[in-house]
């Protein structure tokens, strides 16, 4: 048991930070327990705390093959790494002695893992190849875990010795790509494993010879890494032809034009490389001022002094932080973003001939904004259009888009999301862009919303408070929102509460989606290995709960999937894009839809669906084929969620068990139609439906006829009324709306969601009135650049910090127009500021605000230089109203005629 009263020694001197004393414990544990990876965690993070680099990565290494599963110790490995190539000089091991002293340590105690391992290591730098391999062999034999490293070691000294048993080595490096789960080996071949340990010749050879292998199924990361092991060798002719391939196969990585662009450069050829670099400044997600650097390089070498200068403008996004900001500031992600966005929209030119796409927040290339884009491609009055699409992984966007000039692909919330955001003119989204989003002037923004809704949405969904916050912003900045219905239609204007107050086109087009599924698609099948003869089930469940809550049933699908694949249908599930990574057991592996496989296209082929509350039961049902609903949970979903009418009036077949599915799949009528059924689904839900719906929405959206604007805004009026405490302003409001509820006006409040729903009391109140009003609540924060950052925390500047205010009240309600503004509470800074950066607003003053300012609220000084932006004060009596106009009109220059 020393072995432990050593650890904890060490753990405790660790601890205290005394690590000298530290790592003389930890060694003391190792030489009474072996094959403790803590100990030898400990120990080299004892040498990492003393800076000494190399036994650090040593003994992290051993921790790591003893225990390979810690993720942690392998990012603690990395960081030893750094700091050993940052090195500027190693000094040399002295290798031949290392292989005296394990030798003889060998003689007196025997070897293990550990010694035969370190001998094979000293022994390959004394170019002692055969020996070393032997070695190597040794240790895997004596290795708890499968290490591709030592077997692809073992095989390269073989090969390094002129082994003639290449049957040997092949076996070695062929278990090295077997094992390996780090270098993507299996599509890179063993050069992967000597570009890691930097054998470049060995790595091109072994690159070209595996190309060869595999030519006609070569990934483009392969043609990539044969230029990159050519640019090592200063080939960089071959480099070059060999990027070039690369790029053929795929135009999205930037990495590959970056590439390209170096060994033009090396090469002199300016023109060519300047080229490259710009397509890698369209295709980096992350701004990196370098890339700027080096095209302008190029472009001095051309002598393009004016292009030079517009791109040395553009290299830094972000201005110089303010004198007296944290140098930290920065490290708030969310507040970096913000910023960045802001500096974008206050400072990029609008591209006329770009469109943003995005679908599900970047989970796929789908639903309508999908349709339309293959719609486009086919036009040729958009063939100089640049298409950027919102993915967060590359790996869904199919070969044939990857090879596009035209595509670029961006991360959701990446610095060139937000640069495109800010200067795409035309942008496409089935759901919402961020809460820091503001739509620009001259920028067309099309929502498509992503399907006809069964389940409540809006204000009346029951789950969380206001999640339809950022949903009903974004309905408000959209300059057209497309419709396949009335019912939908009516539905989203009416539960977001923007019927009154939108000003673009809201139009019924049908869905362009629909129109992928309405046509043939033969190959389809082929690709998902279903015999043309056999019919199709797709099951597609929905998730449960709201936008912060969600579950899902698991145990019972795994048993609904067994039964549904004893039937004759080739079972296919498509499952919620929120909740789809949780499906990666092999149970689901031959019946999960592949994410490159859009789900209209797909429809296309299914003959029998089955869904519960998903709304591609209104996709397919264009197709006049058998929907089922199984609804296990009916009648706790309906009161949980919310339906807006019983499943039963959209198809025949309600099932609540597995059993009754298998049942109605069973049937001899499944798929004899109803006439009569199908023409009353038509007339309410797909009348629209034929095909042309992607012509209908391209011809709206792209037209360059000016928006009509709802003239009828005279009516609308805005409150803030505060957090609802239950105080005399809250009664105050209440009796206001009282007496206003039969008025011609449309009673729309702002509010702060988390300072009411926190709060029992609040709540209560608010719900006192919610049935009167119309709600509008406040998601996301002020975007600001640094500098006006600095402005508001320092309240330095209120001509800017009105500015600033102005911004802020777009990026919230967009362009509709208040007859009226009123800020009712009086008290909180930023409504009474936000409030103030607009016309025709006034502001209700509930008791002598200096005596307030004096005795209780310091802060209200910022409001009192907001007052003279206000055209009229209201206070709750005259004598009040007196006492403001006294103490606040001369001092803060307020008109008195505003009092």
């Amino acid at each position: 048991m020393f072995f432990l009263f050593y650890y904890i020694c060490g753990v405790w001197l660790y601890h205290k930070k005394k690590f000298s004393q530290a790592k003389c414990f930890f060694i003391k544990t190792i030489e009474k327990q072996n094959n403790n990876a803590q100990a030898y965690f400990k120990l080299g993070m004892c040498y990492f705390k003393l800076c000494e680099w190399k036994e650090a990565n040593e003994y992290i290494a051993k921790a790591l093959i003893l225990c390979p599963s810690k993720i942690s110790w392998n990012i603690q490995l990395k960081q030893t790494e750094n700091h050993l190539n940052s090195m500027i000089s190693i000094p040399q091991k002295l290798w031949w002695k290392e292989v005296e002293d394990l030798k003889k340590y060998m003689q007196k105690k025997g070897g293990n893992f550990f010694i035969y391992k370190d001998l094979a290591l000293a022994l390959e730098n004394m170019r002692r190849y055969q020996e070393a391999a032997k070695y190597y062999e040794l240790a895997i034999k004596h290795s708890k875990t499968k290490d591709s490293h030592l077997y692809y070691k073992a095989g390269f000294c073989y090969e390094r010795d002129g082994q003639t048993d290449s049957k040997l080595i092949k076996y070695l490096y062929a278990n090295a790509i077997k094992y390996d789960d780090d270098l993507n080996s299996k599509i890179l071949g063993i050069g992967i494993f000597h570009q890691s340990n930097k054998c470049w010749e060995e790595a091109n050879k072994a690159y070209l010879d595996f190309y060869k292998y595999v030519k006609n199924s070569c990934s483009d990361v392969l043609l990539y890494n044969i230029a990159y092991s050519f640019e090592k060798l200063f080939n960089y002719q071959e480099a070059e032809k060999y990027y070039k391939k690369a790029l053929e196969l795929n135009y999205q990585e930037c990495d590959f034009h970056y590439r390209l662009g170096i060994v033009l450069e090396k090469m002199a050829k300016y023109e060519e490389a300047s080229i490259y670099y710009e397509n890698t400044i369209k295709r980096s997600n992350t701004h990196r001022p370098f890339l700027y650097f080096r095209l302008c390089k190029c472009l001095n070498a051309l002598e393009e002094y004016k292009k030079l200068s517009e791109i040395l403008s553009q290299s830094q996004i972000i201005q110089n932080q303010p004198y007296g900001l944290s140098e930290d500031i920065l490290k708030d992600k969310n507040l970096r973003r913000r910023v960045f966005y802001t500096e974008c929209y206050k400072n990029l030119k609008i591209i006329d001939n770009m469109i943003l796409y995005e679908s599900f927040h970047g989970k796929s290339m789908s639903c309508n904004p999908y349709a339309i884009f293959l719609y486009l491609l086919e036009q040729n009055a958009f063939k100089d259009f640049t298409h950027i699409w919102v993915v967060n992984d590359l790996s869904i966007v199919k070969n044939k888009f990857k090879k596009m000039k035209n595509v670029i692909c961006v991360k959701r919330g990446s610095d060139l999301y937000l640069k495109y955001l800010a200067s795409a003119k035309y942008l496409i989204n089935n759901v919402t862009f961020p809460e820091y989003f503001i739509r620009k002037e001259e920028q067309k923004y099309l929502n498509t919303w992503h399907g006809i809704p069964i389940k409540y949405l809006g204000k009346k969904i029951k789950s969380g408070f206001m999640e339809h916050a950022n949903t009903q912003r974004n309905f408000l900045h959209a300059t057209h929102l497309i419709h396949p219905n009335l019912y939908t239609k009516d539905i989203l204007e009416n539960d977001y509460e923007i019927k009154d107050l939108f000003q673009g086109q809201s139009v019924l087009t049908g869905y362009p989606r629909v129109d992928l599924s309405l046509k043939q698609n033969a190959k389809l099948k082929q690709k998902l290995g279903i015999k043309e003869s056999q019919k199709v089930l797709l099951y597609a469940p929905t998730w449960r709960g709201g936008l912060n809550t969600q579950y899902f049933d698991f145990e019972r699908l795994k048993r609904d999937i067994l039964e549904l694949k004893k039937s004759n249908f080739k079972v296919l599930l498509s499952v919620h894009h929120e909740i789809k990574h949780l499906f990666e057991s092999k149970l689901f592996k031959d019946v999960l839809i592949p994410s490159y496989i859009e789900m209209n296209e797909l429809l296309s082929i299914v003959d029998v669906l089955i869904t519960d509350y998903s709304s591609v039961m209104f996709d397919f049902m264009v197709l006049e084929r058998p929907i089922i609903c199984y609804v296990y949970d009916y009648e706790h979903y309906k009161q949980e969620r919310g339906l807006y009418f019983d499943v039963d009036e959209i198809t025949h077949h309600i099932c609540k068990t597995i059993e009754e599915v298998k049942e109605v799949l069973n049937l001899e009528n499944l798929f004899v139609k109803d006439d009569l059924y199908l023409t009353r689904l038509k007339r309410k839900f797909y009348s629209l439906e034929n095909g042309k719906s992607c012509e209908r929405v391209v011809s709206i959206f792209f037209d360059n006829v000016e928006i009509r604007k709802n003239i009828e805004v005279c009516n609308n009026i805005l409150f803030y009324t505060g957090p609802f405490i239950p105080n005399g302003i809250t009664n105050s409001f209440k009796n206001l709306i009282h007496h206003l509820q039969n008025s011609h006006f449309n009673i729309f409040v702002s509010i702060d969601p988390n300072s009411i729903y926190s709060h029992k009391e609040r709540l209560e109140q608010f719900q006192l009135v919610s049935e009167n009003i119309k709600v509008l609540p406040r998601i996301g924060s002020l975007n600001l650049t640094l500098e006006e950052f600095c402005i508001e925390k320092e309240n330095l500047d209120e001509e800017k910090s009105l500015q600033n205010y102005k911004r802020e009240f777009r990026r919230l309600y967009a362009d509709v127009k208040f007859k009226t503004v009123i800020n009712f509470e009086g008290y909180n800074v930023f409504w009474v500021k936000l409030f103030s950066s607009v016309n025709n607003n006034l502001i209700f003053l509930h008791n002598n605000m200096q005596g307030e300012f004096e005795k209780r609220f310091p802060y209200l000084e910022q409001n009192f230089k907001c007052y003279k932006n206000y055209k009229k004060i209201l206070s709750v009596s005259k004598q009040t109203n007196e006492q403001n106009k006294k103490n606040l009109a001369y001092k803060y220059n307020i008109a008195e005629t505003t009092f």
